[in-house]
């Protein structure tokens, strides 16, 4: 599943249904300077 907001509440509804879920999402991760 995608990792945007719909994809994690799907996801998350997957889960709690008992299904086993991934999430990948393909954005490149923030980078250290950006964290505070």
């Amino acid at each position: 599943m995608g990792g945007g907001p719909a994809g994690l509440a799907a996801a998350i509804a997957a889960r709690m249904k008992g299904l086993d879920v991934t999430v990948a999402d393909g954005a490149k991760p923030p980078t250290r300077q950006s964290l505070w």
